[in-house]
């Protein structure tokens, strides 16, 4: 896959054995670079993050700052196996970042489904609000949900927040988060198959900032 960092086309190329029919040993071979975003996308610091899954699927997420600007919305494309890419959607639009958040790290999974799972946390200048984002096969529209702190489901206070860093999602569907709390616990979130619900804990070293938790 190539993402890129700056303004411009955001392209995407996928291995064309996993893409297609099953083919004879030594035929696979690496498809051409597509675009999958508009030519003036503007990903800021950040690059696209692209998800394949088993049976072939593809997605990618980025946030688009339309033009360099403080307002943008996230961005979602998928590919189904064997297809080619849709226009991307945009589950959380129309957001103002705060000073000094100009980029957004958004995050993507795959299933054996082709469900897409994706994550990202963005920062308004007063409150950090955590969304996950489920995209099915056969919707138009991925569904949205806010990462819920201080509800029993975690040892979160109220006050605290979750930053997304790290999303993991296998070909059953079960899917790991790893992200930071405003107090720099790390915060771990699990999910049992693409309709499961969302549980999380947090790991708190004594005397230890935890930064950038990654999942595999």
């Amino acid at each position: 896959d190539e993402q890129m960092r700056a303004r411009g086309w955001i392209a995407a190329g996928i291995a064309a054995a996993a893409l297609a029919a099953p083919q004879a040993a030594g035929a696979a071979a690496w498809q051409g670079t597509a675009p999958i975003s508009g030519a003036t996308a503007s990903a800021g610091t950040m690059r696209a993050s692209i998800a394949l899954g088993s049976n072939g699927a593809a997605a990618a997420g980025w946030w688009d700052s339309e033009n360099g600007g403080a307002t943008g919305h996230v961005e979602l494309p998928r590919r189904p196996a064997g297809g080619g890419w849709s226009a991307p959607v945009q589950p959380d639009s129309g957001v103002t970042l705060g000073a000094g958040s100009a980029n957004v790290k958004v995050v993507v999974g795959v299933d054996g489904t082709g469900t897409v799972t994706a994550a990202w946390t963005i920062f308004s200048g007063v409150t950090q609000a955590s969304t996950i984002a489920t995209w099915a096969p056969g919707a138009a529209a991925p569904t949205v949900q806010s990462i819920v702190t201080g509800d029993g489901s975690t040892d979160l206070q109220p006050e605290e927040t979750m930053q997304v860093d790290s999303l993991s999602v296998n070909a059953a569907g079960d899917a790991v988060l790893a992200g930071q709390a405003t107090n720099n616990a790390m915060v771990l979130g699990y999910r049992k198959g693409a309709g499961g619900v969302w549980h999380y804990s947090t790991k708190r070293g004594p005397g230890v900032a935890l930064t950038g938790p990654s999942t595999a």
